[in-house]
């Protein structure tokens, strides 16, 4: 591998991608003759050139010398680089390296295609005096990965690949920590699967309502939210380096979902906003080969969500104006996409719907003060003006709505989980059938104990009648609780005729050897009892066969279901660490950001 540090200033990129379409669009061949020359600054048909576009595109003319002549030295190498790779498998490589400063350098790498990933990127360390774990290589939108050459990754030659380097304390632990995030991710998700009743993690819709979905889709669309949630946070604070890895991710979880979902939630929209969004931020929207259709993605995806006319979200909630947030930076990308692509009218009409969504989004500031004053966060209080128009009592009235509901229906989810827990607690019946919750609650009330009930009715096949019968034979005295929860089961007094006490455990539905085994082992009917209805001597034939046994497997499930705890509980901690948990964080957009590109690209458009 060898390195050489590309010669001539780096021109703007905008600029670069506007020449570059307006060359293609001409079909002007700048590596043919009659532009090619040893004197570049003697070949007049250049100068003619460099003269006319400045004028049609009203730029110094410096500035396009520049660009055409980097543009005139990429193809000419790209020429050389693919003789060289002919003659001596040795490719030559175009690196874009984005410094944990933010600083570009553009460098030239040889190298042939047949290394792997891995070894690509320890001679690149070297050569950049970066350790191995502090940077990152894409190509054409995607990490490179270690363990495939870089021809089977589709690298070619004078392909350019984006390096980014990750220096800052807290991103290289977070870098360097990338693998673990992964894995708390999938330990977390684990806790998803048929039976659970209460996740550690879960999908709500913008009510708070979790979503129903099956495993396998709730498995892989909680690891994309959550990653994409991460990258989100860095994206905040301006790491863009770090989100883009974040969001490369999540994308490949997002992969795994059915495209019934993705077309259903909004989620891999702002995904793909999210990632054309950090391309610009690093100056690199030319190495996201994709970055339009990612955009065309999201618009369709929002329309579908929002309404073509944000008529969805206004019969959902009453104003659009948080989603116009997002609106504002999904056109004001397609206008700098449009205008990268030589699309300059189109450009300027989408910059000036910009301009105009961002009119209607400032929030007054002595108004988003006052409701900080009361305990809402920066976020609550300008979403909430945004949502009423500025009108302070409406934006209060708002967020106390907005918790009522959201608390709401979470306690309507908490009531669906009670309910679900005490399903999974009463059992099935011999026949296989889930016990009914129904009368078991009406043996509750009748005054029955609670867990002779739920035997009766799983013994009874949800007989009411054989289980009341069953229940009003044994002596036992009525719990006086109105509760599910609280009745305490009676104990009946030892029988010192053993055929009687055999009988009356097997009047529960117990088979006799069961409760031959059960009153040998326990010596009692209220022990044995207990020991059956626990579930511990349901299975075994012999008292020595269980003594012992049964409990140590309850205590390894125990153990074993404590420290899956333990862990999902300590992954949490860690994936939270970083993590803004508003209701609202999504849709909170400040647009400082989006007046800052609005101003450049209207300036480069010389729009007033």
């Amino acid at each position: 591998i060898r390195f050489s540090e590309n010669m001539g200033e780096q021109c703007d990129e905008a600029l670069l991608e506007v020449v570059k379409n307006k060359l293609r669009s001409e079909n002007i061949k700048l590596w043919e003759q009659p532009f090619v020359t040893d004197d570049k600054s003697k070949n007049q048909n250049l100068i003619d050139l460099v003269k006319r576009y400045a004028s049609e595109l009203q730029i110094e003319a410096s500035r396009v010398e520049c660009i055409i002549i980097q543009l005139q030295e990429h193809a000419l190498g790209k020429i050389k680089a693919n003789e060289i790779m002919k003659k001596t498998g040795v490719a030559l490589l175009t690196l874009k390296f984005v410094r944990s400063n933010k600083d570009i350098a553009y460098k030239e790498i040889e190298t042939s295609l047949e290394s792997t990933g891995k070894e690509f990127k320890t001679s690149l360390a070297d050569i950049l005096n970066v350790p191995e774990n502090q940077f990152k290589i894409i190509c054409l939108g995607k990490l490179l990965r270690d363990d495939k050459t870089l021809a089977e990754q589709n690298v070619r030659p004078k392909a350019r690949l984006l390096v980014l380097e990750i220096s800052d304390l807290k991103d290289l632990d977070m870098l360097q920590s990338l693998d673990r995030t992964k894995k708390d991710v999938g330990v977390l998700t684990q806790s998803i699967n048929e039976e659970s009743i209460d996740p550690v993690v879960q999908i709500e819709d913008h009510h708070g309502k979790s979503l129903s979905l099956p495993v396998a889709e709730r498995r892989a669309l909680t690891a994309a939210m959550m990653l994409h949630e991460k990258g989100r946070s860095a994206m905040k604070r301006q790491d863009y380096s770090i989100s883009i890895l974040l969001f490369l991710e999540a994308e490949k979880e997002f992969g795994s979902c059915q495209d019934g979902i993705l077309n259903s939630v909004d989620n891999f929209a702002l995904l793909n906003l999210d990632m054309v969004w950090c391309y610009l931020n690093l100056q690199s929207l030319s190495d996201l080969p994709d970055a339009v259709r990612r955009i065309q993605v999201c618009e369709k995806c929002f329309q579908r969500s929002y309404g073509p006319n944000m008529e969805r979200v206004l019969a959902l909630k009453g104003s659009s104006s948080n989603e116009e947030t997002l609106m504002v930076r999904l056109t004001l990308l397609k206008a700098i996409l449009s205008y990268h692509t030589n699309k300059l009218d189109q450009a300027g009409d989408l910059l000036r719907q910009s301009e105009n969504r961002l009119a209607g989004l400032v929030v007054d500031e002595d108004k988003m003060s006052e409701i900080m004053t009361l305990g809402y966060s920066q976020t609550e209080a300008r979403v909430s003006l945004r949502a009423t128009n500025n009108n302070l009592s409406a934006a209060v009235q708002f967020l106390l709505d907005r918790q009522e509901e959201r608390a709401r229906a979470r306690r309507e989810t908490e009531d669906k989980r009670k309910e679900a827990r005490l399903r999974q607690r009463l059992g099935k019946t011999k026949s296989g059938h889930p016990v009914n919750v129904g009368f078991y609650r009406s043996l509750i009330l009748m005054g029955f104990p609670k867990e002779l009930s739920k035997s009766a009715l799983q013994n009874c096949d949800n007989d009411m009648s054989d289980a009341i019968t069953v229940l009003q034979t044994q002596p036992l005295q009525p719990s006086t609780s109105q509760y599910i929860g609280h009745a305490e089961p009676s104990i009946s007094a030892i029988n010192e005729d053993k055929d009687k006490d055999l009988s009356r455990i097997m009047e529960m539905g117990f088979n006799i050897d069961q409760a031959r085994t059960a009153l040998e082992r326990c010596g009692d009917v209220e022990s044995a009892m207990k020991f059956l209805l626990e579930g511990v001597g349901l299975n075994v034939e012999k008292p020595e066969d269980s003594s012992g046994s049964s409990d140590s497997l309850d205590k390894a499930e125990t153990d074993d279901d404590q420290e899956k705890k333990l862990q999902q509980s300590a992954a949490l901690s860690r994936f939270k660490s970083d993590l803004v948990t508003s209701d609202f964080d999504y849709l909170d957009l400040d647009l400082q950001q989006e007046r800052y590109f609005l101003a450049q690209y209207k300036s480069l458009l010389n729009m007033k």
